[in-house]
């Protein structure tokens, strides 16, 4: 009995349909991993928000320092957790850092993946000369709106190598950031925070790559402190980053998507919404 071959034609008409599915289904499978590692960072956030409503009950309803003697916010809630090891190990700077305060997607593989609302958080010791008390519960007019901690874009040196993973982002008040007036709902910090909202700097280096004027940091040698919008992210600047609100929750946020009023405690004002809060 004679079987019947494939001729050449056939072959590579099966071999363009295998390419053609390929060239289909790889981004898919892409993005099913990248969506699983956004939900392992949104799980690790979660824990992370579930160990800041404890540490507040424990602490006269008052939210945790960012950086002081005792460590920094991390340190301060890792016993809450338990993931990796005593308060004030030096291991959250390790470049094999995995679990809780790591970001599967954080390609660095270096050090924590996220910062905390400086705004919302304390800061300092009476030691160093200068204490930035952490907000209390009742204080955040609005918990579920509030964001707690996102994030981090590292800062780098000069020589591309990362320099720092930041505890917190900017707080005005304190020179940190160009214009720093007291008040945390003056019209120079909301543009800040306006400005800062509507950067993105997710894969550049702050520190190597230049940031904007408006929202550099010069005690950082002109640097920044960035959200790292880091899930789904492309060259044309959109992303999405998980934020963990005062409140426990956890909502993934596009770019853009955030507004001032989501970083700032004390609620804006109509005139203030409609200036800034965009």
């Amino acid at each position: 009995m004679k079987t019947k071959a494939f001729t050449l034609i056939e072959l590579l008409v099966v071999i363009a349909i295998i390419a053609i599915l390929a060239a289909i289904l790889f981004p898919v499978f892409a993005q099913v991993r990248e969506k699983a590692r956004q939900t392992a960072c949104m799980s690790n956030e979660k824990q992370i928000g579930t160990a800041t409503a404890m540490y507040v009950q424990d602490a006269d309803e008052t939210y945790p320092m960012a950086w002081g003697i005792t460590g920094a916010w991390y340190n301060i809630l890792d016993p809450y957790i338990k993931t990796t090891g005593a308060a004030g190990e030096s291991n959250y700077y390790n470049a094999t850092i995995k679990g809780i305060w790591h970001c599967p997607s954080d390609s660095t593989t270096q050090g924590v993946s996220y910062a905390a609302n400086a705004m919302v958080t304390g800061g300092g010791a009476e030691a160093w000369g200068a204490v930035y008390p952490a907000k209390t519960l009742a204080a955040i007019d609005a918990p579920a709106n509030c964001a707690f901690a996102a994030e981090l874009v590292p800062g780098y040196n000069a020589d591309g190598t990362i320099g720092n993973n930041e505890t917190d982002f900017a707080r005005w008040g304190t020179g940190e950031i160009p214009s720093h007036p007291t008040s945390d709902t003056d019209p120079l910090n909301l543009q800040y925070y306006h400005d800062w909202l509507h950067t993105d700097m997710t894969g550049k280096k702050p520190g190597v790559d230049a940031c904007p004027d408006s929202i550099k940091l010069a005690w950082l040698g002109s640097a920044c402190k960035m959200i790292a919008y880091r899930h789904f992210h492309t060259a044309a600047g959109s992303g999405q980053t998980n934020v963990v609100f005062c409140d426990g929750h956890v909502k993934s946020m596009r770019f853009g998507q955030m507004h001032v009023s989501n970083w700032v405690p004390e609620q804006l004002t109509p005139a203030q919404i409609t200036q800034y809060d965009n």
